[in-house]
């Protein structure tokens, strides 16, 4: 039987860790960790299977992709700034940088 990487108390109501306590109710955690730089850490050193998003798991050459049947819950991404520095000229160069990054990469957010 598989054993899985969970998200401990300060995770829980994450979407992704109530994804997985339903689809895997009787799945054992071999561990459990509230960020997912730990969970790649824990995944690479064979504690179990990690759920990571897709451009984080994607630069980390150890780690191979578990296809499931049943897709996790998808996120948002967000770019947050001051409201009184939303229009400065180094805000605006980095969050359009940004921007224009992950639209270039976009298989990475997507999954695909």
């Amino acid at each position: 039987m598989p054993r899985f990487i969970g998200f401990d108390e300060a995770g829980a109501e994450f979407p992704e860790a109530s994804w997985l306590a339903r689809q895997f109710e009787n799945v054992p955690l071999a561990l459990r960790c509230n960020n997912q730089t730990g969970h790649i850490a824990a995944e690479r050193a064979g504690f179990g299977i990690a759920m990571l998003p897709h451009f984080l798991a994607a630069g980390v050459p150890a780690l191979v992709e578990v296809r499931l049947s049943k897709a996790p819950p998808t996120r948002e991404l967000w770019l947050l700034t001051r409201r009184d520095v939303q229009r400065t000229r180094s805000i605006r160069v980095v969050a359009d940088f940004l921007l224009d990054l992950i639209r270039r990469e976009r298989s990475l957010f997507e999954g695909t």
